[in-house]
């Protein structure tokens, strides 16, 4: 479940502090219904990082 930046943010960290090399490109899932039915406002939170819209590079 992700419905805030750091949800998703903390999974950044996470391949930044292991080192990755190639990191994996990390989206919100919306699994269940009810995150489903708030991923408008969790999109507009995540949209409103500087630093995410610029590593989903605008996609």
């Amino acid at each position: 479940m992700a419905i805030a930046p750091s949800d998703v943010l903390v999974v950044e960290l996470l391949q930044r502090e292991c080192h990755v090399k190639q990191p994996l490109r990390v989206v919100p899932p919306f699994e269940k219904l009810i995150d489903l039915e708030a991923a408008p406002t969790a999109l507009a939170l995540f949209f409103s990082v500087d630093w995410y819209r610029n590593q989903i590079n605008g996609k």
